[in-house]
């Protein structure tokens, strides 16, 4: 996988946890990851080249949820990943898998085996 397939990949990932696990529309979710995208390529040709370090799912959990600080938003993520973790863990495998990347969605099998729900949007809090 060359650079940019990653990143493709990177980004898909980040758009099918904003649409489902944290249930954000997919038009929504498209603009929010290809923003999300814009802003992280443009900050790195500022500044010497960084890998992408961080789990997609985190960084949709920051999109969805600009409002909270870094912490909180650590703290929210970490609560949801122990609780749809499968979740997660299939939508990477699909990802890498190839099944996203070839242009076909991922099967609803994990719609059907775990309910979806923004803990933060449960709660009462709102996205931004």
């Amino acid at each position: 996988m060359n650079n940019e397939q990653f990143k493709d990949a990177y980004w898909t990932t980040v758009q099918l946890c904003l649409t489902e696990l944290l249930e954000m529309p997919d038009f929504e979710a498209r603009d929010k990851a290809n923003e999300g995208r814009q802003r992280f390529d443009q900050g790195q040709r500022r500044r010497l080249p960084l890998a992408y370090h961080e789990e997609p799912f985190y960084t949709a959990f920051r999109l969805a949820n600009p409002g909270m600080d870094r912490s909180e938003q650590n703290r929210e993520a970490d609560k949801f990943l122990g609780a749809y973790g499968e979740k997660y863990q299939s939508i990477l495998d699909d990802v890498r898998g190839g099944e996203v990347m070839g242009g076909a969605r991922p099967s609803d099998a994990h719609r059907r085996e775990y309910p979806r729900q923004n803990p933060v949007a449960a709660a009462g809090g709102k996205r931004g």
